[in-house]
């Protein structure tokens, strides 16, 4: 092999290794997308069960992740491990009732951080409010930056969501 030939092998392999490097980025941003999607749609159906299995009660004052898996009200995507929750990401999900109001109930999701703003920004609509990492955010939402400060770089990111409205 002549000197030019290892140059172009050299170079073809550069160029093999960084299409390599470059598909394995998109994958995981792919991967990060698509969970992030399936997470906003499984925690609109779990929202949406509850509500329909706690129609007709007083309030949420019985809800946990035991009770909602024994009244049928955990969506199919949503993994069960005997009285525990686990969203896509293989992380928490946890059930209670709010502590300032009974009508309501809070909804605990532990995601992975770069999930995080895209999560908050999509459900800020339909929560009555929204901690993000201990954070407290003032509703409505004006400025997505705000989603992402409270986010911070804290991984995994702890998500409170309170629905109100039987």
């Amino acid at each position: 092999m002549s000197a030019i030939d290892i140059i172009i092998w050299i170079v073809v392999l550069g160029v093999i290794a960084a299409g390599i490097v470059i598909a394995i980025h998109y994958a995981s941003e792919i991967s990060t997308a698509s969970n992030v999607h399936s997470e906003m749609q499984n925690t609109a159906a779990l929202v949406a069960d509850i509500r329909q299995a706690w129609q007709g009660y007083p309030d949420y004052s019985t809800i946990s992740d035991s009770d909602a898996i024994s009244a049928k009200a955990i969506p199919s995507a949503i993994t069960v491990s005997g009285s525990s929750l686990t969203n896509v990401f293989g992380d928490a999900i946890t059930l209670g009732t709010d502590s300032s109001n009974t009508n309501a109930f809070d909804l605990t999701d532990v995601v992975p951080n770069k999930a995080c703003a895209a999560i908050a920004n999509a459900l800020v609509q339909n929560v009555t409010s929204l901690t993000i990492n201990g954070t407290a955010v003032t509703l409505p939402v004006t400025d997505p930056a705000t989603i992402g400060a409270a986010c911070g770089t804290t991984d995994p990111s702890t998500l409170v969501e309170t629905y109100s409205g039987m």
